[in-house]
């Protein structure tokens, strides 16, 4: 056995025996386990308090995947996880431990439906194989999912459209949705292919792909009426002084609308980053001039903000490219300017909570940009350096040290086949299937005349 308190590049690897190495790898494994199930009660317990919204975060999952470095859909999956934990004190227990995986938990606490169940399946879940686990789990909501009144309700919430590149140019649009609306895009895209001369030589699959830019192509045309930003209409009267119509004032006029409605003055503010604006005279005869859509940023300038930033956020740990405004760090209705090192990406969300939430953003926008909190807690675009002193060297090796975990520790698959229908039907607690494998067993467990 080797010490567990000595660093495995002391020693080198070519140096170990196979069973040494497997020793060392199967002790990683289950102190990895217990370290993950300590992080993720922590989670939990940051998502319980809602600490991602002090970040302006969207959920824990972006919060995860901006501090910590883990996919959305990964960080989704262990928020989850860490949640379900709560509820669930012997599959804690089993984690805290280091003798479960983190790929059986996942499975388990989409298996435990009933509090009198957790018990056999951390038993079953000690020899069973995570990817048997998955089966089980898989099967059982295949089960169940006729039994859920709420089930057609909860896929048409679960609708998602996911767009993925890769590095060879090429993208991937993924459609997650019931069967009767991917039947309505099927329909239409059918409709398209049988309308249209087909080119030869192509398959069905890219056939389907042009008949989808044509509906794509139909939808974008332009339309002139319609313009590229919202327009900011200040009306005022003949009678009064030139001076209060001055659009650039810190104060927004009192009688600025957008599409018919008043606005307050963070939503002015607001708007007056990227909206067009038009004043509207009242004459005295009862007549209204319109002047031309000014301040609106100049297209060159856009294009130049929306190309350094690769049109995504700026906010630290978002780079979301959906919905992307460009934001003045120094507000146009305070002096500032249209000068590309004023000017940042910025996506709804995150334009709201500087104009509507009390962040402020400072710095160049060339360069690196600091995001400041209404509490004055500060983050910046660029990950901070971590600082580990001697002493938390020391710590870090006595909890080492101090932690009862070995090779042996993490619970080693038997690889012994499932009986799938058995154990979906004694999660289902399906009397006649549990019946059948009580007397199963018991058989097998009977001498041999």
């Amino acid at each position: 056995m080797f010490d567990v308190t000595e660093p495995l590049g002391s020693t080198g690897l070519t140096d170990l025996s196979i069973v040494e190495l497997e020793d060392r790898v199967q002790y990683c494994a289950a102190q990895l386990a217990a370290d993950t199930a300590r992080w993720l009660l922590m989670v939990a317990e940051l998502d319980r308090r809602e600490a991602f919204l002090l970040w302006e975060c969207q959920t824990m999952a972006h919060w995860l995947s901006w501090k910590c470095g883990v996919s959305l859909h990964t960080g989704r999956q262990q928020v989850r996880v860490a949640r379900a934990l709560e509820s669930l004190p012997l599959v804690q227990a089993g984690f805290l431990a280091g003798r479960l995986s983190f790929s059986k938990v996942r499975a388990l606490t989409r298996l435990v439906m009933k509090p009198e169940l957790e018990a056999e399946l951390v038993e079953m879940a000690q020899t069973a194989t995570a990817a048997q686990l998955d089966q089980i789990a898989s099967a059982y909501l295949r089960t169940t999912r006729g039994d859920n009144p709420e089930h057609d309700a909860n896929n048409h919430e679960a609708r998602r459209f996911d767009c993925t590149s890769d590095d060879h140019g090429m993208t991937t649009l993924k459609i997650t949705a019931p069967y009767n609306l991917v039947a309505i895009i099927m329909t239409a895209i059918d409709r398209v292919m049988n309308n249209t001369a087909q080119e030869a030589g192509l398959t069905i699959a890219q056939h389907r792909v042009d008949a989808l830019l044509r509906i794509a192509s139909s939808v974008l045309e332009p339309d002139e009426s319609l313009p590229a930003n919202a327009t900011i209409i200040i009306h005022t009267e003949e009678s009064e002084p030139r001076a209060t119509q001055d659009v650039s004032a810190e104060t927004p006029p009192a009688r600025a609308r957008v599409r018919g409605l008043p606005i307050s003055r963070s939503a002015y503010e607001r708007l007056r980053c990227n909206a067009n604006v038009a004043i509207e005279r009242t004459r005295l005869d009862g007549t209204v001039d319109r002047t031309p859509t000014t301040d609106a940023i100049p297209r060159t300038i856009r294009r130049a903000v929306m190309r350094r930033d690769c049109g995504r956020c700026r906010w630290p740990g978002c780079g979301n490219s959906y919905r992307v405004e460009v934001h003045h760090l120094v507000f146009w209705t305070h002096g500032g300017r249209h000068d590309i090192w004023n000017l940042a990406c910025l996506c709804a969300v995150h334009h709201h909570a500087v104009h509507d939430r009390g962040w402020a953003v400072t710095g160049d926008a060339n360069q690196v940009l600091t995001f400041t909190s209404p509490r004055g807690r500060t983050a910046t675009e660029q990950a901070p350096e971590i600082q580990i002193t001697p002493s938390r060297q020391r710590s870090h090796a006595k909890r080492q040290t101090a932690r009862c975990v070995t090779a042996t520790t993490i619970a080693t698959a038997t690889n012994e086949p499932i009986a799938l229908e058995w154990a979906v039907g004694a999660i289902c607690d399906n009397v006649h299937v549990r019946n059948q494998r009580k007397g199963a067993l018991g058989n097998a467990a009977s001498p041999t005349p």
